[in-house]
């Protein structure tokens, strides 16, 4: 991948496709986690679009 906007453009236009009407509010967030095996070390990270304006957390 050239760069994260790309990625978030391909997954907002996937979802927005999937929608055939008119005055839809499409919100999304990705959510990933990484663990190291070795150290046992997890990272939690998520990726708004930039055009969403708010957003909610919830913990897993």
């Amino acid at each position: 991948m050239s760069s994260e906007g790309s990625f978030d453009d391909r997954i907002k236009y996937f979802i927005e496709s999937e929608v055939d009407a008119d005055n839809v509010c499409t919100a999304y967030v990705l959510v990933a986690t990484i663990q190291n095996f070795k150290t046992t070390e997890e990272k939690f990270f998520t990726i708004c679009p930039p055009e969403q304006v708010t957003s909610t957390t919830i913990g897993l």
